[in-house]
């Protein structure tokens, strides 16, 4: 069982998320909240496998759904992180996987493969 690390705002693609995760046998924490968005940043938490909505970008100003990836890969450099977007040209040099809208079956499968292959 993977503990799976949810930062995304938009209520129905997360709870899409996290019962996806939990469907599957998997810990989810997931941060929806602008104040629980930051506190990851400020502590983040244990986790296996981070998704990352760059949604994030819009409601905290303090910082950026990139700068957050790179604490997050700093703190846990053999954990993975999937950076979700629906910008075409958006690229990461701190995501292991970026997902573009629309996520479908396929997509959600191979986020499941990752939450799997812990290291």
């Amino acid at each position: 069982m993977a503990k799976v690390l949810i930062l995304e705002q938009d209520a129905f693609f997360g709870e899409d998320l996290k019962y996806f995760f939990e469907d599957k046998k998997h810990s989810v924490q997931w941060c929806k909240k602008p104040d629980e968005i930051r506190g990851a940043y400020n502590n983040p938490p244990q986790y296996d496998l981070a998704v990352v909505s760059r949604c994030c970008d819009e409601y905290i100003p303090e910082f950026s759904s990139e700068e957050l990836m790179k604490k997050l890969k700093e703190l846990n450099p053999q954990k993975r992180i999937v950076c979700l977007t629906t910008l075409e040209e958006h690229t990461s040099q701190y995501a292991d996987k970026i997902f573009r809208h629309p996520f479908n079956d396929n997509k959600l499968n191979e986020l499941l493969a990752l939450a799997n292959t812990r290291e």
